[in-house]
């Protein structure tokens, strides 16, 4: 097969054919792995060679079926909810989760029946409050010349609060560079809700 020359190839050049997790030449371990037997990888690959104590095959099934914890979870359904966001400075998601199931979601965004600011292209804030301060996008800086509900705000109101006692709200933002956190109000709000743990990413 094609496959074993490349890997013949790779073998020569790296001293490991599929090339695991090497940053030079091309990693075939994937591939390899559905193709090949682990008879295959004991006698081809050479771990001593990168200071591994397995043999990538083991290495490689173990990397495929590692699962992400659950807060990892429930905050990347969060950064999903957040793509529905309104705004053009910050998109932020929330989630509410108890018993390990979701609750209700939210993102930020104008009021039901209002005009959203990403369809305009205009953001009210920065029309109406001039000059803005650059703090302004922050979450909850400037919250009275804003016309946008936030997403904790949404996700309380669409949930029942028997179903948010001791429960737990995720909080993302689509923006890397900063770590989201309540602000004062929606703080209020999740006290007052029943929710006890907050969790932002």
């Amino acid at each position: 097969m094609l496959i074993d020359c490349i890997a013949e190839m790779l073998g020569r050049a790296y001293g490991c054919p599929c090339n695991y997790g090497q940053a030079k030449g091309p990693d075939l371990s994937e591939i390899l792995v559905t193709t090949h037997s682990e008879k295959w990888f004991e006698d081809h690959c050479t771990p001593e060679l990168n200071d591994r104590a397995e043999i990538c095959w083991k290495e490689i099934l173990l990397s495929m079926t590692t699962r992400i914890d659950k807060d990892t979870y429930y905050l990347n359904i969060a950064r999903v909810v957040a793509q529905r966001s309104t705004c053009l400075h910050r998109q932020y998601g929330a989630v509410i989760v108890n018993n390990d199931e979701i609750i209700a979601t939210g993102y930020n965004g104008s009021p039901r029946g209002e005009v959203n600011c990403c369809d305009i292209g205009v953001c009210y804030k920065d029309s109406h409050d001039f000059p803005r301060d650059p703090k302004a996008s922050i979450h909850g800086n400037q919250y009275g010349s804003c016309v946008a509900v936030h997403a904790e705000q949404n996700a309380i109101i669409s949930a029942a609060r028997k179903d948010m006692q001791g429960a737990t709200l995720y909080l993302a933002s689509l923006d890397e560079s900063i770590t989201p956190a309540p602000c004062n109000f929606c703080d209020r709000m999740i006290k007052n809700a029943g929710i006890v743990r907050v969790v932002t990413g």
